[in-house]
């Protein structure tokens, strides 16, 4: 076979390392002369033969040599280094796990006195990265001889196990919460079922809550044994989710309802994970029960508490609306949505303030923004658009309601429509700043003239004036008038 000239330079001992990855090359490279172990090809056998070994071991590995601690590994260990892989391979061990010496330390002293040592699950905090980061390790130190039999250096098998310690204590946990909340008091209830078998093992407060004897329940019963208690109504829908869970595997989830030997209902959430066999096969149906009845009464009488309110302020002729604590607008009655004509929930949250007239916008803004930070009442007059496009003026006030504490927990406000009020009360303003211009005027071109920019103030326009039409309709004939400046 022909070779390329700088391989066919290699001596043959040392052309092993060709063939042992991107580590071995990088030895091949490595300007050795330079360091204390001198030229590769002056390497003593022993070496060779454990570099031979590592590189080719598919498990971390990494080799400590000689006095210095000279420092080689193989492929598999080059993502332990992090960003001190490119100054890893020649390195004294000592220096590149410097920040580790205080845990390592005395294992790798006790390896170079003769000793194997074995950790398992060793926590250690790594810098790999430029920041601190908590890690675990298995890993053994083994001693390693030169070639007349002394302890020249240590080698290291290594795993990182951060990922069992870390699901591990998850596991911990999750059986904690599952054990704190079977000891509180028969609210929740564990099973198992041996799907092949059709037995279904539970323990007393599962039997208790589904009306099976505690005792059959221990020993196993079928599954028809629980489910008699089952409501009839949610019966044909709880088969129809177990089927499904039966033929694909995975989580089941349901709420339903169990009759009680005293005739009353209680409530419960079943929670499980069915495993299937390599062929689909169901094999065990592991899960648990909560008595789920309170959750569900409240839920209950929230509701009929929230359909009493909605139909208390659905009568009610104002417009009303609420929001939570931190100002987000989350209910209007239907007055609100009838007076706008918007789609209902398109003024939840901050949309409101696009109902008013974008001159009133601000101050709106900040008078509700004071009332959200101090608790103190709102009211404003401002201009809402109308269903017809139009803007009418409202009267918006607002009460914020308090806990036992004195916290704000809700808002509570109304709109009342006061454009007729507010156009009387401008065109009495109007009419008493007229009559106080025209007692002032003493000619009659004077009244005219007061009388025209009054008017034409009052009505915006540009030019207001007085004149005379003739006969024909086509000619009007203006004495005086006035213009905006």
């Amino acid at each position: 076979m022909n070779r390329e000239p700088a391989e066919a330079a290699i001596p043959a001992p040392l052309r092993f390392l060709l063939e042992s990855g991107q580590t071995g090359r990088e030895i091949l490279a490595h300007p050795w002369g330079a360091t204390p172990l001198g030229p590769l090809e002056t390497w003593p056998l022993a070496l060779r033969s454990t570099l031979a070994t590592m590189l080719a071991c598919p498990a971390a590995m990494f080799l400590s040599w000689g006095p210095e601690g000279i420092s080689f590994f193989n492929d598999a260990y080059r993502p332990v280094f992090g960003d001190r892989l490119p100054r890893a391979l020649g390195a004294r061990f000592r220096e590149i796990w410097a920040d580790l010496w205080d845990e390592i330390g005395p294992l790798v002293d006790a390896t170079l006195k003769g000793q194997s040592v074995s950790q398992s699950d060793l926590p250690l905090t790594m810098h790999r990265y430029g920041k601190p980061e908590q890690t675990w390790w298995s890993f053994t130190y083994s001693p390693v001889r030169d070639d007349e039999g002394r302890i020249n250096g240590m080698i290291c098998v290594t795993a990182e196990t951060t990922g069992t310690v870390l699901a591990e204590r998850a596991r911990r946990r999750s059986d904690e919460r599952l054990e704190m909340a079977l000891s509180a008091g028969g609210s929740i209830g564990v099973w198992d079922w041996d799907v092949a078998a059709d037995r279904v093992t539970a323990d007393p407060r599962f039997a208790t809550l589904y009306g099976v004897d505690p005792d059959l329940a221990a020993a196993g019963a079928p599954i028809d044994h629980f489910f008699s208690g089952v409501h009839p109504d949610d019966l044909p829908g709880l088969t129809q989710r177990i089927g499904q869970v039966l033929r694909e595997g995975g989580r089941f989830d349901a709420e339903y309802r169990l009759r009680q030997p005293d005739g009353s209902i209680r409530w419960v959430a079943a929670q499980g994970r069915c495993a299937l066999a390599a062929d689909g096969t169901p094999l065990h149906f592991p899960g648990v029960s909560f008595d789920i009845t309170e959750r569900k009464r409240t839920e209950q009488a929230l509701r009929e508490s929230e359909d009493r309110f909605r139909g208390i302020t659905n009568s009610i002729d104002q417009m009303i609306w609420s929001t939570r604590p931190d100002g987000f607008h989350d209910y209007y009655n239907e007055r609100w949505y009838e007076y706008t004509g918007v789609p209902s929930g398109s003024t939840d949250g901050a949309a409101w303030a696009g109902m008013f007239h974008p001159d009133d916008q601000p101050h709106a803004w900040e008078v509700w923004r004071r009332s959200l930070a101090t608790g103190e009442t709102y009211q404003i007059e401002y201009r809402l658009r109308h269903r017809s496009g139009a803007y009418r003026w409202v009267l918006g006030r607002a009460q914020p309601v308090r806990d036992a504490d004195g916290r704000i927990v809700r808002w509570f406000g109304t709109c009342t429509d006061i454009h007729d009020r507010k156009r009387a009360e401008e065109r009495q303003a109007f009419l008493l700043a007229l009559n106080d211009r025209l007692r002032e005027a003493d000619e009659p071109q004077a009244v005219t003239l007061a009388a025209a920019a009054a008017i034409g103030a009052h009505v915006g326009v540009g030019r207001a004036g007085y004149g005379e039409i003739d006969e024909s309709g086509e000619i009007v004939r203006v004495e005086r008038d006035w213009t905006r400046d």
